[in-house]
């Protein structure tokens, strides 16, 4: 089905994609720094 197919190119991009958590973590790191101290 559609929905099947585009679900498993969503898991694929995902795992290749992986390293998104480690960017918005520098991310809020950067944008926080100033507030933390």
């Amino acid at each position: 089905t559609p929905l099947a197919a585009m679900y498993a190119g969503v898991r694929t991009l995902r795992i290749v994609d992986g390293p998104d958590e480690v960017h918005l973590r520098d991310i809020a790191r950067l944008e926080l720094k100033p507030y933390i101290s």
